[in-house]
């Protein structure tokens, strides 16, 4: 320490006769107030600036996605109601409005669930959906979805759901790719609680006719023939976790349920090894009849010409293997039938025979054939190809009929038909064969192609009726399309060493982890046409007052 400098009680003596020192004025300390007078008008301006002219991109989160980068230096296409007032939120979720306690408690709160509430509130949401949908128009619907439409010329009600608020799923400000598609996880906090799909779905009646309770094969339209289910089916709405947990069966699983299609048909016979006839020494396949369609979306309908001729031909004369009855049309059946000395004559003239005797020779022969087999008159020419078809040689005989020239095989051995009347030949139903089972999901068989048919549809071994439904079951595919068994696992692939077929089939049965998101068969936007359903719509049931109204 310096010996020079001045003591304590040295500096109180300067002030000794004057203890008011400090009420005279002094440029420094006027200075200093005056500093402070203008700081403080400045940041009152500023903030007053700020909140007229002031730019809203400070206080962005982070970047904007890919498809909303052109948005980032206009915050209010989104957020038109955005409230960037600290104070105006704050009384926003105030009891007492602007009175005196209201703003104190406002200014000086330091609760942070008030922010939080106020950034929440419905007109704020509201107003963020109304933004959302000026771009996407037709995103505030989940239900009806394209396939509710369809079916709304024939159900008895059309189930509408709005859509949540976008930004439950959609976020925004976490980086600047692509969106993110929503996980099945946001499904499941709606679909996994019962109280909100009661909440949020409303079912709008129509004047349609009920269906037939064990369902229908119908076109709407538009070429395809689809398996509809009666809509009582699905009037209560199932919470569930996950598809391979709680999810509800599909539409055809119902027990009432059979299939309509008007055709006489035993896959268990026709998979049969002995099974023969035009010359096939080998076992019938699902593939011989069943080819994927475009996409493998649907199989190829199955025809009479391309899959069931070959074995039976319809041949009418064993020894005329190009005479055949007409396939698809009762009415030419009958003309042929009524002129048939006419088709023997042309079959004739193919193989050759020009003389006009060998021609009527060889057609005596020919009529005198049909009436050995007991055909004599047009009536019983009719009943036999129509109803009957040939009897066998002998009671114990077991040649099939099936691709044997010497058997004919009548119409209502595969048809159902109606009587024959003196104006008309017998009216045969349509089989009309469902083409697409699945009307609430998406689905491909070419994903499927390394599997055996016989996987999905192993009941068909053992049908022997039409109206059973050979589809699997949900269960049966949520064996694969499962979360994987495994932490950490992803989707099951072929390994490096081609590993395919029935390897590749059991360790995705056996391990999950098939494909397994929601969005893996479902959509969740509709169409724009779902919001002229929503004209009728009656009010939600009991909607939970922290919900955000729905646009």
């Amino acid at each position: 320490m310096d010996d020079n400098s001045p003591t304590q009680k040295q500096r109180a003596g300067r002030y000794a006769g004057n203890l008011g020192y400090f009420r005279q004025s002094h440029h420094l300390r006027t200075l200093r107030l005056w500093l402070l007078v203008i700081a403080m008008l400045l940041s009152i301006g500023a903030v007053v600036t700020y909140r007229h002219w002031g730019k809203d991109e400070l206080f962005s989160k982070g970047a904007l996605s890919q498809g909303h980068a052109r948005l980032a230096r206009d915050c209010r296409a989104c957020h038109a109601d955005g409230q960037t007032d600290a104070l105006h939120a704050r009384l926003a979720d105030s009891r007492d409005g602007r009175s005196v306690p209201a703003v104190v408690s406002a200014l000086f709160s330091t609760n942070k669930s008030d922010d939080i509430s106020a950034q929440k509130q419905s007109h704020v949401s509201a107003a963020m959906d109304k933004a959302c949908l000026s771009c996407h128009p037709a995103f505030g619907f989940h239900l009806p979805q394209p396939a509710d439409l369809r079916l709304q010329t024939i159900s008895t009600q059309t189930v509408t759901v709005h859509a949540d608020n976008c930004f439950v799923c959609h976020r925004e400000h976490v980086g600047s790719a692509r969106m993110a598609l929503p996980d099945g996880s946001q499904c499941i906090s709606c679909h996994g609680d019962l109280s909100k799909l009661i909440q949020s779905r409303a079912s709008l009646p129509s004047r349609n006719l009920p269906l037939v309770p064990t369902g229908e094969n119908r076109n709407l339209g538009d070429g395809i023939v689809r398996f509809i289910t009666p809509s009582s089916l699905h009037d209560k709405p199932v919470a569930f976790s996950d598809f391979a947990h709680g999810h509800p069966a599909f539409s055809y699983e119902d027990a009432a349920l059979r299939d309509p299609a008007a055709l006489k048909f035993n896959h268990a016979r026709h998979l049969r090894p002995d099974l023969s006839g035009a010359g096939k020494d080998r076992q019938l396949t699902c593939t011989d009849c069943h080819a994927p369609g475009p996409g493998g979306t649907f199989k190829q309908p199955v025809t009479y010409e391309q899959h069931c001729q070959q074995c039976h031909s319809l041949q009418l004369l064993p020894s005329l293997p190009k005479l055949r009855i007409p396939h698809g049309d009762a009415e030419k059946v009958r003309w042929f039938l009524a002129s048939v000395r006419v088709p023997i004559e042309n079959a004739l003239r193919t193989e050759g025979i020009a003389s006009a005797d060998d021609l009527a020779r060889r057609a005596d022969a020919e009529m005198d054939a049909l009436r050995q087999r007991g055909l004599r008159t047009l009536a019983e020419l009719e009943q036999r190809v129509f109803y009957e078809g040939d009897p066998k040689d002998e009671p114990n005989d077991r040649r099939m009929r099936a691709g044997n020239a010497k058997f004919l095989t009548e119409c209502a051995k595969c048809h159902t038909l109606g009587p024959a009347s003196v104006e008309h030949a017998p009216e045969i139903t349509p089989p009309r064969m469902a083409m697409q089972w699945l009307q609430k999901g998406q689905f491909t068989h070419l994903p499927h192609e390394h599997m055996a048919c016989i996987d999905c549809h192993g009941t068909a071994l053992k049908s022997k009726l039409t109206s059973d439904i050979l589809l699997p079951p949900q269960s049966l595919c949520a064996e694969c399309h499962r979360a994987p068994q495994m932490p950490g696992e992803s989707h099951v692939q072929p390994a490096p060493d081609a590993q395919t077929g029935a390897s590749l089939s059991t360790a995705q049965r056996a391990r999950g982890g098939v494909k397994w998101d929601c969005q893996t068969c479902h959509a969740f936007h509709s169409p724009t046409a779902s919001a002229s359903v929503d004209k009728n719509r009656p009010a939600p049931i009991s909607p939970a007052p922290e919900k955000a109204p729905r646009h």
